[in-house]
């Protein structure tokens, strides 16, 4: 069941064929009328300068990103009309860290396993298989945020093919990585093809590893092929004396800088990179991932204070809405003594009281983290109060609370109603004085303020870092 198809494309097919493939960006086009073939069994790399339509190109080949037009078929299936079946017969290694630093490489590659339906016996047998490919067996047990590089990126490799991929796909596989690590790589890579007949594409900024691992490749320049060939032919090509990398400055007009793209190797908390299989429910690719959490819990449980504790700069955000909600409500206290010592009638039902504290405490983190927002962008005091009065005054205006709405011009109204306080006021009126109607439904009113709050908070959040700088 979990690498054996019902479908089965004709054993001549390619790897993967690409039919004037383009793909826009508003106006900016990324990939302009690429066609190549893939033979089965082959490495191909995928050459180019940043912005060439390399990392575009893997994205449709393996279903993330539409094409705007021309079509694809990886594995025998079109990645369009038949997105399920390229997934089930793919694996992908992105650039950046997929597995789980917190974790163990066989608790990684078990966690893998169970996304990719892979049970019993046959999970545990894959997994040794997988840590043996890697050259993990005897750090198996260790975390993966005490591995090297190499180590690391041998371990990705093996999780991306546990289900046994017909078509493999890596994003500069090994970028940063020292020259022993990247050799080993190298080997791994050649092994999984002798071993299971794996193709692998390849995107690569590393001359000399295109040279050593591929036996054929494209140089992409501006979107378009620039070049398409094996390396000993495209050399042969320039002159006798030339390497890969004059072909490559020659086709894409951009000289190879040595060394300038060493990545750091971080823990990364994006657990690991799926496409989706649909033959097994959420449900059971939820309990593999908290299966994980839990095992990573029980190892250190700190890290649950960590999690309880972070962001902090949303903690930092939310403590001075809440700061301005206390202060709210013994406004609003104030309001119920001052209401009393006049005999004005409000209203004291339990019910009544709650919805005026919740009115109350929301619209205070609103116009906390309204004033946040400004404090952020404008960083100095003068500025901050200027602008707040310029922004404040307007709103106060711009809303019901002078004015009902009934009464105010159609142009007005249309303002108002996009004015958060309008709806503080709303719910005010209606929960703290008896016989007050409340012109929106309490659902929208609450949601309305919601909403505001939410985004404010994380413009907040992000935009909090400026005070400093």
């Amino acid at each position: 069941m979990n690498d054996l198809h019902d479908l089965h494309p004709p054993p001549d097919s390619p790897a993967i064929v690409t039919r004037r493939l383009c793909r826009r960006f508003g106006d900016l086009v990324a990939l302009d009328d690429l066609s190549l073939t893939v033979a089965k069994g082959q490495i191909f790399g995928l050459l180019g300068p940043n912005g060439a339509g390399k990392s575009t190109t893997i994205k449709i080949l393996t279903t993330l990103l539409r094409a705007s037009s021309g079509g694809a078929e990886v594995a025998g299936f079109d990645v369009t009309t038949s997105p399920v079946e390229v997934r089930r017969r793919i694996g992908y290694v992105p650039q950046l860290l997929s597995a789980d630093g917190a974790l163990t490489a066989r608790e990684n590659l078990t966690l893998s396993a169970r996304l990719h339906g892979i049970f019993g016996q046959l999970r545990v047998d894959r997994v040794h298989e997988a840590l043996a490919f890697a050259g993990l067996l005897n750090s198996a047990d260790q975390l993966v945020r005490t591995y090297s590089g190499g180590m690391i990126r041998r371990l990705e490799i093996a999780q991306a093919t546990l289900h046994h991929p017909e078509v493999l796909f890596l994003d500069e596989p090994t970028i940063g990585l020292d020259p022993v690590a990247r050799k080993t790589v190298w080997e791994r890579l050649e092994q999984l093809r002798a071993d299971h007949q794996v193709t692998v594409l390849i995107t690569a900024h590393d001359m000399e590893e295109a040279d050593v691992l591929c036996d054929r490749l494209a140089i992409l320049h501006e979107g378009r092929m620039a070049a398409v060939g094996r390396p000993g032919e495209l050399k042969a090509a320039l002159g006798p004396n030339a390497d890969l990398n004059d072909v490559f400055a020659h086709f894409s007009g951009v000289v190879i800088e040595h060394g300038g793209s060493y990545r750091n190797i971080r823990e990364s908390r994006g657990a690991i990179q799926r496409l989706g299989w649909p033959m097994f429910s959420a449900l059971y690719e939820s309990l593999a991932v908290a299966d994980a959490e839990v095992r990573k819990l029980r190892r250190d449980p700190t890290e649950l204070l960590s999690r309880a504790i972070q962001p902090v700069l949303w903690l930092v955000v939310f403590g001075k809405a809440l700061a301005a909600t206390l202060r709210a409500l013994v406004q609003a206290l104030v309001v119920y003594l001052i209401a009393a010592a006049l005999h004005v009638a409000v209203r004291l039902e339990p019910l009544a009281i709650i919805m005026v504290i919740c009115s109350v405490c929301i619209g205070a983190c609103i116009f906390s983290t309204f004033s946040l927002v400004i404090a952020c962008l404008v960083k100095t005091r003068e500025r901050f109060m200027g602008i707040g009065q310029v922004l404040t005054m307007p709103l106060f205006f711009a809303s019901n609370a002078i004015y009902p709405l009934d009464l105010m011009p159609p142009w007005l109204r249309v303002l108002a109603a996009m004015n958060p306080l309008t709806y503080l006021v709303d719910t005010l009126r209606s929960g703290m004085i008896v016989g007050g109607v409340s012109h929106y439904p309490l659902t929208t009113s609450f949601g309305v303020m919601i909403a505001v709050f939410a985004v404010l908070l994380i413009v907040g959040a992000r935009l909090y870092p400026n005070l400093a700088t």
